[in-house]
């Protein structure tokens, strides 16, 4: 229980909107054009960008558009659009197809599903798999910790507090539809993410300070509206993909499973990277350092959570479970490929 004179207080400023995006009113004009349509045109729309273009790009762009409609922030379109009931059905098509396309083809899973038989061979295959899959040690963040220069380490700071500026209300959105002890391990992430009640300590308040560190609350609306690579919205929106449709649940928790194994051995050459360049002051290190004694923890107990789970899970849920942890390492392989190139591109 929280008590009441320590509501509200925090050390550090809030008088900035979280998260630092720009206010919107609509979608973009591209997007609204194509829900402008009937349902006919706009599966010939969908076809004609997925299957004959195969515009990757656009299909991620709109996902991240989409995306913005379940978490209210003020980067969504307005209400009064949003609650038109043929908009709703139009918006739900588009999003669905995208979905597939992403999932199943542009993500499609290298990974073969195991044969299983019970929940203790699931939870032996996930701790194996959330350590040596491909985006465990993806050579992306070798080159963070060797050669990026500072400049291209401060763009991507700016990436990583965009994608990780509303990981407490994603983790929010894997509560609904999990039962027992699944629900108390993420139940008990999200009270980690929300700093066990304490503002100064929420994750995304070690963001709001590396901003400030950087002086960068007004270059990141900037560095959104026109420079951000799309690329770094890939394993955000394969995770938003499965938290916003209500039956994949179970493979939302496989999702987030994989990446919370991810935080450490990636912030470890974060870290290292920061060293090589001198970025020693603790407001832009703390999100980074935290992370490394907290959610190393989290993974285990995620497995622990299905393992020990009342009722017992039907093979069709631990399958779902797998698929998505398979997703996951398929969105964050992808992105950290494409990063990259993209940095390598932009050396000099």
């Amino acid at each position: 229980m929280l008590k009441q004179e320590n509501i509200g207080h925090s050390r550090f400023p809030h008088d900035q909107y979280w998260p630092p995006v720009n206010a919107v009113n609509e979608f973009s004009f591209t997007l609204n054009e194509l829900l402008a349509c009937n349902m006919g045109e706009i599966t010939n729309q969908l076809n004609d960008i997925i299957v004959a273009k195969n515009n990757e790009e656009l299909v991620n762009k709109y996902l991240a558009e989409i995306y913005s409609l379940y978490y209210g922030y003020k980067d969504a379109p307005r209400l009064d659009f949003w609650e038109k009931p043929e908009v709703f059905s139009r918006i739900e098509f588009v999003k669905l197809t995208l979905e597939d396309y992403l999932i199943n083809s542009f993500l499609k899973s290298r990974y073969e599903l195991p044969e299983i038989s019970c929940v203790a061979q699931v939870g032996d295959y996930l701790r194996f798999f959330v350590e040596h899959n491909y985006g465990v040690n993806h050579a992306f963040f070798d080159f963070v910790a060797d050669e990026m220069p500072e400049q291209q380490i401060k763009e991507f700071l700016l990436l990583e507090v965009i994608r990780n500026e509303v990981v407490d209300d994603e983790v929010a959105l894997m509560v609904p539809g999990l039962q027992h002890s699944m629900k108390q391990v993420v139940v008990s992430n999200l009270w980690d993410e929300c700093g066990n009640g304490a503002i100064d300590n929420f994750h995304t308040n070690w963001l709001r300070r590396l901003l400030t560190a950087h002086d960068d609350w007004s270059n990141i609306l900037e560095y959104r509206a026109g420079q951000k690579p799309w690329i770094a919205s890939i394993s955000s929106n394969s995770f938003n993909a499965v938290l916003t449709t209500r039956f994949k649940c179970y493979r939302a928790y496989g999702h987030f499973m994989t990446t919370e194994a991810w935080v450490a051995p990636h912030f470890k050459k974060i870290l290292q990277g920061m060293d090589r360049v001198g970025i020693n002051d603790q407001n832009v290190r703390v999100y980074f350092d935290a992370h490394m004694r907290i959610d190393p923890h989290h993974a285990d107990e995620m497995i622990e959570g299905l393992l020990k789970n009342t009722p017992e899970l039907a093979q069709v849920v631990l399958y779902d479970i797998i698929k998505g942890a398979h997703q996951a390492a398929m969105a964050g392989e992808v992105m950290y490929d494409k990063l990259l190139e993209y940095f390598r591109g932009n050396e000099h």
